[in-house]
């Protein structure tokens, strides 16, 4: 099946450099989904705290501030284990071990297909269940 089986996902977008952050904001709003977006870890922290429908936090490595992505994306599965997690980086390519349970890399440059791939392999194609 193509297209959205379940309402509009969100994503929250977490990079720092304006720039780099209007490809995946751009690539995720054009297939459908509502985007959210912080320039550092505690931006973001504050932003999944308001908005508990985030089903997807896509977050660059890289940021200033005291905690970058990697440290954001684990206390982000620590806080609201329900959301899926998209970890991109040019420079730092984690291991299994340093990456949260659930957590996609994507290395950097990438394509807005590969975007598109990632957000239907976690929203779209995943089984959900009903309450």
């Amino acid at each position: 099946m193509s297209g959205h089986k379940h309402p509009i996902s969100t994503v929250l977008v977490v990079e720092d450099d304006v720039l780099i952050n209007m490809a995946p904001v751009m690539s995720i709003r054009n297939r459908g989904y509502l985007v959210l977006s912080a320039a550092n870890a505690g931006e973001a922290m504050l932003v999944l705290e308001v908005h508990s429908e985030i089903d997807v936090l896509f977050t660059d490595v890289k940021m200033p501030g005291s905690i970058d992505g990697l440290g954001l994306a684990l206390a982000a599965r620590s806080s609201h284990p329900h959301i899926e997690i998209v970890i991109a980086s040019g420079t730092f390519r984690p291991t299994e071990q340093e990456l949260p349970a659930r957590a996609v890399f994507l290395p950097k440059p990438y394509s807005a297909e590969q975007i598109g791939d990632i957000l239907r392999d976690l929203i779209d194609d995943a089984p959900r269940l009903v309450a």
